[in-house]
């Protein structure tokens, strides 16, 4: 029984440390029950722990604290796994030594113990081998595949501006694809552009549709339908996504979507002087290492890259809601949604550790790889399940170079305001719209 019962609280610490990764209360309770369980273990008659008993749960504290130091979370859940099965075994083989009769407390304790390992199973996959899990249930979290192929077409909006949808710009990678919108009423002879990069954990989100982690968005609520109503020419990238391709992929395409964009700037008629560039969550961090890569000359060497644009063609960044330091993709304070972006965030590393000194968390770093030519910035973001806790440490690090920037933040005793909130509609959204389109205006001339 000890066994069984052992089995079930390791699963329920490395489900639990799974969700909570980043709550360090919960590590010192890890501790605590830890060291609980060894004194159980080391008392010989402490309720009734057989021999065998006692080594076993000696053997697993030790592992727990190990997992633990190691911030190996899932040695936690497949240890659980292990040793509720054995305790299983034991519970039966128990049953039938006794001769009992109480076949419902057997089915009962079976029951149970075989829901939460299949449940900690999930757990462990997804722990040990984020890439491949991910795979398997791409089809349930990801509307929107890699496109090889899409058919362009011209429109005209409810608002006069004209779009040709789906222009290829890339053909290494899939899904290089990009729209352009025209504005109706420019603002100049030459009108500056507005380049933005949709969000979706690196594995989701469309350059028609936005960001699903944002919630729906009509396309006349965002910031792109706002910037063509006030005379901006916008265009919207798709990329490559995970887990097909992971970091530095997308990077190194719309890396390519500068260039092909400047190089065509007179066939598109597009300013490709006068840019603004600006992204949303995920699709914000690539906007920011992107601006990284075309202002900080030794980040690009490290890189690899050559920068597509000359650092005074991008007149300012306008971050929406953005990750700006991978390394933290799970900390937003909502246990759910850490859970899910933890899990990206691996997968899109490469990794099963989100810490910094890992060679993709440090490049795809926004903030350790800023330098003083960085590009005027406006941060927004939400103060529920979002990084605005990297959004701060981003302006921080601007200002302290002496770079322009303007951070956009309510606090939840004003309103309770999600990730993406800038593109959902709301009083705040437009008010913080107003500001962001105030930013471009300031810096178009």
């Amino acid at each position: 029984m000890a066994v069984w019962v052992i089995g079930i609280v390791s699963i329920c610490l490395g489900t639990l440390e799974q969700f909570l990764v980043n709550e360090s209360r919960l590590m010192a309770a890890v501790v605590l029950i830890a060291g609980i369980m060894l004194l159980i273990g080391m008392k010989k008659k402490n309720l009734n722990v057989s021999k065998r008993q006692r080594y076993t749960i000696f053997v697993i504290t030790v592992l727990h604290v190990l997992g633990l130091v190691s911030d190996r979370w899932g040695v936690y859940t497949g240890l659980g796994v292990v040793t509720t099965f054995a305790g299983i075994v034991f519970t039966v083989w128990a049953f039938v030594k006794k001769k009992s009769k109480n076949v419902g407390c057997l089915i009962g304790k079976i029951a149970a113990s075989v829901v939460i390992t299949l449940a900690a199973g999930v757990v462990l996959a997804i722990t040990f081998a984020p890439k491949a899990s991910f795979t398997v249930f791409k089809d349930v979290i990801r509307a929107y595949g890699n496109e090889t192929e899409a058919q362009t077409y011209e429109e005209t909006l409810d608002n006069g501006a004209q779009l040709v949808a789906n222009i290829q710009y890339d053909t290494e990678y899939p899904n290089g694809f990009l729209d352009v919108y025209y504005t109706a009423v420019p603002r100049s002879e030459n009108p500056p552009t507005l380049l933005f990069i949709h969000g979706g954990g690196y594995a989701n989100g469309d350059k028609n549709s936005g960001d699903p982690n944002a919630g729906e968005v009509d396309f006349h609520d965002s910031l792109a339908y706002r910037a063509l109503n006030e005379g901006y020419n916008v265009v919207q990238f798709n990329y490559c996504l995970m887990t097909e391709h992971i970091f530095p992929d997308a990077v190194i395409q719309l890396n390519c979507g500068l260039k092909y964009l400047k190089d065509h700037a007179e066939e598109l008629n597009l300013n490709m002087d006068a840019v603004f560039l600006s992204g949303g969550s995920a699709g914000g961090n690539l906007a920011g290492v992107l601006a990284n890569l075309q202002t900080n000359p030794e980040y690009a060497a490290e890189m690899g890259v050559t920068a597509a644009l000359a650092p005074d063609d991008i007149r300012g960044m306008v971050f929406i809601s953005a990750l700006f330091d991978n390394s933290q993709y799970g900390v937003t304070h909502n246990v759910t949604i850490d859970y899910m972006f933890y899990w990206a965030g691996r997968v899109y590393l490469d990794t099963n550790e989100l810490v910094y000194d890992k060679e993709a968390s440090r490049l795809s770093n926004v903030i350790d790889n800023v330098s003083e030519n960085y590009p005027p910035s406006l941060i927004s973001d939400g103060n529920s399940g979002s990084f605005f806790d990297q959004a701060f440490a981003m302006n921080a690090r601007l200002v302290e170079l002496g770079v322009e920037s303007k951070l956009i933040y309510y606090p939840k005793t004003v309103a309770t305001l999600p990730h993406g909130y800038e593109d959902l509609g709301s009083d705040y959204a437009k008010i913080t719209q107003d500001r962001m389109i105030e930013f471009m205006n300031a810096h178009c001339d």
